[in-house]
């Protein structure tokens, strides 16, 4: 499980955050920076909860899927 505001999210949920981050920003007049930015944060979330395997696989294949927009982090 991952951890967001002290509480902790159940496996998955970490990638919808960051899939919804990406969304919500690139929706707003395509602000890729601040896209990238809210990424980061919710990254830096998932990690200090010390994700389950499945639950960092699950936040990879999500980036992957967002690096399909823009084809810039892998």
């Amino acid at each position: 499980m991952s951890v967001r505001a002290g509480k902790a999210l159940p496996e998955g949920d970490a990638a919808r955050w960051i899939r919804e981050t990406f969304r919500r920003r690139m929706d707003d007049d395509m602000d890729v920076k601040g896209a990238f930015d809210g990424i980061s944060r919710e990254l830096t979330v998932l990690q200090r909860g010390n994700p389950e395997p499945g639950t960092a696989a699950a936040a990879v294949a999500e980036l992957r899927e967002i690096d399909g927009v823009l084809n810039f982090l892998f």
